[in-house]
């Protein structure tokens, strides 16, 4: 019986999509479904267009309205009835031994929720990332406390959704949550951290996944309200999952710690890049920064938050300067 399904969702990139279900198609482990979630409503895709002959493994679904990423991806999971459930897009590309390597960690561990590989990002994959490995799979598995630190302080490496996640646990979240009205912000983000009040995570130091980075690539909104609304509710999120799991105080500070920061960094990426008066965009930032103190964070990470509050200043200050030599 067949224990896995792979959702693979697509808007108006064909050309990408042909490739990775190529990569898809050529995994060592062949027992799963595949379901391709189309989401451009002016142009169907068929076994055709993709360059296939029948295969039975294969299911396309054109959806008849424009749902978004991150709908389109819950609306195929309602239907998911495999064991493991596994979402890709279409500008994804996955290592031969993908399902191999991840699936029979799932056998080697009873009691884990979702296995996470590491991932590499760039414009062209080079063909040695499709090379298959003869060693030992290097990997770990990490309790809900372990998880949760290495995870928000960056420590381990992945992406929230390109891994093999319990179905019925993915279903017990609610599937991907959607944080902000741009559906697909830290969505995949929170994924993990979600998951992982009900069990153990496996991650795999080897990169599987190639997210492929080009002009038509989903990137983080420019829209800094959206932003600021989907920061808001991943750190509802965690702030709620760190108290479930009764992580010590020195945890807590240090992940609330790396958390803000990230947030601070992301803002003022956003802000540096904006058409809006700098200063403003300073004063705004700086606004911002000083609600971390309503949270119960020690002195030192205090003294180190300011630190980079200033070096982020300085940075975003200088990336604003090259933008307006440019013009």
């Amino acid at each position: 019986m067949t224990s896995i399904t792979i959702c693979l969702t697509t808007y108006n990139r064909l050309n990408l999509l042909r490739e990775s279900v190529k990569s898809v198609l050529n995994q060592t482990f062949k027992d799963f479904q595949l379901v391709i979630a189309n989401d451009y409503v002016e142009k169907e895709i068929s076994m055709k267009n993709l360059n296939l002959s029948n295969d039975p493994r294969v299911k396309i679904i054109n959806n008849k309205k424009n749902l978004g990423e991150i709908d389109n991806s819950n609306n195929i999971l309602k239907s998911v009835s495999t064991e493991w459930v596994c979402f890709l897009a279409d500008d994804d590309l996955i290592h031969p031994q993908f399902l191999e390597y991840l699936f029979s960690l799932a056998n080697e561990y009873k009691n884990i929720i979702a296995i996470y590989p590491d991932f590499e990002i760039g414009k062209n994959v080079n063909k040695q990332f499709f090379k298959l490995y003869k060693n030992k799979r290097i990997h770990s598995k990490l309790s809900s406390n372990e998880f949760i630190k290495k995870y928000i302080c960056g420590e381990i490496k992945f992406i929230g959704v390109y891994g093999l996640i319990k179905t019925n646990y993915l279903k017990k979240v609610g599937g991907l949550p959607i944080l902000s009205k741009k559906q697909n912000i830290y969505s995949d983000t929170a994924l993990p951290v979600l998951l992982t009040q009900y069990g153990d995570i496996v991650w795999i130091n080897q990169q599987l996944v190639f997210n492929r980075a080009h002009p038509l690539s989903r990137s983080m909104s420019d829209d800094f309200e959206n932003l600021m609304e989907a920061q808001k509710n991943y750190l509802e999120i965690t702030n709620s999952v760190l108290e479930e799991i009764s992580i010590s105080f020195k945890e807590m500070d240090l992940c609330r710690y790396n958390l803000f920061l990230q947030f601070a960094a992301s803002q003022m990426f956003i802000l540096s890049k904006s058409k809006t008066n700098f200063i403003f965009s300073v004063i705004k930032f700086i606004g911002i920064q000083s609600k971390i103190f309503k949270y119960e964070i020690s002195k030192k990470y205090r003294i180190l938050f300011i630190f980079n509050m200033i070096l982020l200043l300085v940075k975003g200050s200088l990336r604003r300067i090259k933008l307006f030599l440019r013009i």
